[in-house]
């Protein structure tokens, strides 16, 4: 090996070790949390008119929201009935119409379940 290659030889390396730094700088800068659970970003309004009908204050039920990894709803389930059929529909539409962040794990969004409370107040 000649000399004039060697120097070239020891800038390429040089070159690759600073390219190599920056990325991986740019890779922790941009996950700075690789694991989340799935969050509510906005919660819907439950809509259910026969509560006022019967004079109810509040009523509160659970719903299991499934969200895929573009936030979007991809299933509500109620672990238990209200034993109001239509409670029970408004509560699963305020689930749907809601807002969700996914699931992050390892840096990348995922498909994630989440319990949220509803609950109906008179306006």
């Amino acid at each position: 090996m000649r000399i004039s290659d060697f120097g070239r030889y020891i800038r390429v390396i040089f070159l690759g070790v600073i390219v190599f730094a920056g990325l991986s700088g740019v890779a922790a800068y941009a996950c700075a949390t690789p694991d989340q659970p799935v969050r509510v970003i906005k919660l819907a309004a439950v809509d259910w008119d026969p509560a006022r009908e019967i004079g109810l204050f509040t009523a509160t039920m659970n719903a299991m929201v499934t969200v895929g990894s573009t936030g979007d709803v991809i299933g509500v389930r109620l672990p238990k009935s209200s034993g109001d059929t239509t409670f029970d529909q408004a509560v699963m539409q305020a689930a749907r119409q809601s807002t969700y962040a996914p699931q992050i794990k390892d840096c990348k969004p995922i498909t994630g379940s989440l319990l949220v409370q509803f609950t109906w107040r008179p306006d």
